[in-house]
C-alpha cells in the first residue's frame, strides 16, 4: 500500500543540501536563500536547486494528445495557415508605389 502524502527528499540527513531544502519548502525561498549563503553555498548553486524545487512543486501543464497529434499531422501534411485579408480600414499600398526605404537599410 502506497499513501498520498509528501515526498521525502533523497538529500543525506543533516547535509546543507537537505537543511536548506527543508527551509525552502518551510518558509520559502528567500529564508532558504539566506541560510544557503550562511552555508557558504554558490548563488548559482541555490538558483539550481531553486529551480528543480519549484519545477517538482508544480504540475506539468501538457497538450492532450489528440491535440498533439493533430497539430504533428498538419505540420507534416504541410497545409498552409490561412492568411489574413486586409480589414477595411487598413491601407494597402500599391505595388506601383514602392515603399521608401531608409539609407541606412540600403547597405
Amino acid at each position: 500500500m502506497t499513501s498520498k502524502t509528501k515526498q521525502v527528499p533523497k538529500h543525506k540527513e543533516g547535509s546543507r543540501k537537505s537543511k536548506v531544502h527543508a527551509l525552502f519548502d518551510k518558509q520559502g525561498q528567500d529564508a532558504a536563500w539566506t541560510l544557503g549563503l550562511k552555508l557558504k553555498l554558490s548563488q548559482n548553486t541555490l538558483r539550481s536547486w531553486f529551480g528543480t524545487w519549484r519545477r517538482e512543486a508544480t504540475p506539468l501543464k501538457r497538450k492532450p494528445a489528440k491535440a498533439a497529434a493533430t497539430l504533428k499531422a498538419a505540420k507534416r501534411s504541410g497545409t498552409p495557415k490561412p492568411t489574413a485579408t486586409p480589414k477595411a480600414t487598413e491601407t494597402v499600398t500599391p505595388l506601383d508605389q514602392p515603399e521608401t526605404i531608409p539609407q541606412f537599410l540600403n547597405g
